[in-house]
Parts: structure tokens; sequence; C-alpha cells
């Protein structure tokens, strides 16, 4: 299926634009990002070394966004169009198709199998812990400046003072 869509010519409401095209279009792009979650993206091709078969693991991550619509409208005839004797109804309309997506991946473990068994060795990622804590620092000074805004204190006072007078 070609990456442009054709248009169906407007001849009357029922052919504003090509839903089937787009339906069809719109398939096609869910089916392909669907392929990206198979075993085979998952898992890597098994490795054989020293008497050991080493399979290499991966996480997937996909999101995707598509989208399409068209409308149409029409209008009587103008006072041109009734001179040069069209007396039928102007028809309009049109549509489009659109999408996104992004698929990303990275390794997770390594399943190692030899005379002793099969085990599973995660893959240490730095990155990963390295935003856990960034997000984390980040967490806890919106709140410690939260607690300490000058709003936040004067909130404090006056509950103290109304307990005091109370």
């Amino acid at each position: 299926m070609s990456d442009e869509l054709e248009q169906t010519p407007s001849k009357g409401p029922e052919t504003f634009y090509n839903a089937a095209a787009n339906a069809e279009y719109t398939a096609d792009a869910l089916d392909r990002f669907l392929d990206a979650g198979t075993v085979d993206a998952v898992y890597g091709e098994p490795v054989v070394h020293n008497g050991r078969m080493i399979i290499p693991a991966a996480e997937i991550i996909s999101a995707l966004g598509v989208g399409y619509g068209g409308g149409g409208g029409s209008s009587a005839p103008d006072a041109e169009d009734v001179a040069a004797g069209v007396n039928e109804p102007n028809y309009g309309g049109g549509g489009g198709a659109g999408g996104g997506g992004k698929i990303f991946s990275r390794p997770v473990a390594v399943v190692i199998a030899d005379e002793n068994g099969v085990r599973v060795e995660p893959v240490f990622d730095i990155t990963k812990i390295g935003m856990a804590v960034l997000t984390a620092f980040g967490f806890m000074a919106a709140m410690y400046f939260r607690m300490r805004s000058p709003r936040s204190m004067e909130a404090d006072m006056r509950r103290q003072m109304k307990e005091l007078r109370g």
C-alpha cells in the first residue's frame, strides 16, 4: 500500500472521501507497529560459547497514535449556476489521516543455560537508576521548598495563633 492516500472525487454526499482507504492505511500501520513486540524482538538469537547457551532478552516499549477523518457539505446552486443552467446542489468535502509512533528497546537480562541449569542474569542499567535517583531528589526538593514557602509558613502561624486564642 502506498504512503499517500487517493481522494475519491466528490460526486455527491456519499463519496466525500475514501474512508475505506483511510481505515486500511490505519490497520496496516497498526499491524507493522505490533510486529515490533514479537518474541523474536524480545529474545535475541541464542549464542553457544564454551558449552553455555546465552540468550539476550530485551524490553520493548512502544507508543502509537493514529487518526483519520473527513467531512463535507453541500449548498444550493447559486445565481451563476442557475444562469448557466445547473440546478444541482454543489458538493464539497475532504479528509485525511495521520499518525506517529515510537518503539524503544533496551537489554534487560541474559538467559544462561549450561550443565548446572538455567539462570537469568539481569543487565545493570545505570541510566535507569540515575533517572530514578534524579526523580526522587527532584520530588524531595519540590516538597521541601513547598513546605518552606512563605504561604505555607503563614498558614502554620495562623493555625497556631487560632489555637492559642481559643
